[in-house]
């Protein structure tokens, strides 16, 4: 079983991580889990683990992957010695830029006057067709993978044209193709790749293929309101972003999936704070509410997150000021709980009072308190 990059990893594949893991010493499987230095989940000290650290490459293996891939000589040691310095020692970053270079040479461009920067050495063998990077640009707006589908609805490119660029953006080697036009789907082969292509955009072009993609994923072609809501956001549709990613957080609720409600909720929660909006208030302590919820039952009422939370609706049900807010009851009940649980009884009978005299407003609530 192999788990890539699982610095990405969400709450719940973890959990099933931790529990595999309790099992697996007298099982004949093995799981390998790759992830980047320092952002990964550190399992050092469990009994079926073992930690190997991948350093970056020492300049004299980046010197040989470059001589090994210059099959006719071309490259100077001081062009192999400025490769090795720009890539840091990392494998992908040796390979294109020693493709990059040996592309410049070829080309009859002057090696020195190369820009090393990594986006445009990753870009490089698609910058000179404007077409092509067209293409990989839309792709790198719909996800790390993509289809034709996706592509033949975003972009202005004639069939023949269209079919000619992905051919040659496969040729480049910087995505990989499966199946064939019009099922075929095509991969970037490095995420760095993906966010290269996605930062050469400029702001307007990136704006406008969003709105498409928004459009396309609630008609033509049905997409994960997940992923809608990142393209709601990326669109500037902030509302609808935080909306679609309420929805996301009720459905994980549903599953019982609590971390990623919670995520869910948070992100719902930033997005309509940066719309501004004049109900702004009223509806982050809407989702502030049902963050409190979910971080009490994933996270305990002693977590200074569900301490933070409570605190935050508190001071929006203040802010919003509805001495019957809907919300009322829920949030000094949450309070009260933290408080009573930390030992706090002075401040916890305080609360108690308040919940009391809020409670009489409402049956329900009277019968909870």
């Amino acid at each position: 079983l192999i788990i890539e990059d699982y610095h990405w990893v969400d709450p719940s594949t973890l959990e099933f991580i931790q529990s595999l893991l309790g099992e697996l010493l007298n099982q004949k499987l093995m799981l390998l889990m790759t992830s980047r230095p320092g952002h990964g989940l550190d399992f050092r000290g469990h009994p079926v683990v073992v930690n190997i650290d991948l350093n970056p490459l020492p300049d004299s293996q980046v010197s040989r992957i470059a001589q090994g891939m210059d099959t006719d000589n071309k490259l100077s040691e001081k062009a192999i010695a400025e490769i090795a310095q720009h890539a840091a020692g990392i494998p992908l970053y040796v390979e294109e830029l020693t493709k990059s270079t040996l592309s410049a040479y070829s080309s009859l461009v002057d090696v020195k006057s190369t820009n090393f920067n990594i986006d445009s050495a990753l870009l490089a063998r698609v910058e000179r067709r404007s077409s092509v990077k067209s293409v990989m640009q839309i792709g790198a707006c719909v996800g790390r993978s993509f289809s034709y589908q996706w592509v033949s609805l975003l972009s202005s490119l004639e069939y023949e044209k269209l079919l000619e660029s992905l051919e040659l953006l496969v040729q480049s080697e910087l995505v990989y193709q499966t199946d064939s036009p019009p099922n075929s789907r095509y991969t970037f082969k490095h995420e760095l790749i993906r966010q290269a292509a996605y930062n050469s955009l400029n702001e307007g072009r990136r704006k406008k293929l969003f709105k498409k993609l928004l459009k396309l994923s609630s008609s033509k072609i049905k997409a994960p309101d997940e992923l809608r809501a990142h393209y709601a956001f990326e669109a500037g549709r902030i509302e609808k972003a935080s909306h679609l990613w309420e929805k996301c957080g009720d459905l994980a609720v549903e599953q019982s999936a609590l971390q990623e409600a919670g995520n869910y909720y948070f992100s719902a929660i930033d997005s309509i704070n940066r719309s501004r909006s004049a109900y702004c208030c009223s509806r982050e302590l809407d989702l502030q509410v049902k963050l409190c919820q979910v971080n009490l039952i994933g996270l305990g009422f002693a977590d200074k997150r569900t301490v933070d939370a409570f605190s935050r609706a508190y001071n929006l049900l203040i802010e919003v000021g509805e001495e019957n807010n809907r919300h009322r009851f829920t949030i000094l009940w949450g309070q009260w709980l933290v408080l009573n649980v930390s030992g706090q009884l002075d401040s916890a009978l305080e609360k108690a009072h308040d919940l009391r005299s809020t409670a009489l407003r409402r049956k329900d609530d009277y019968y909870i308190f």
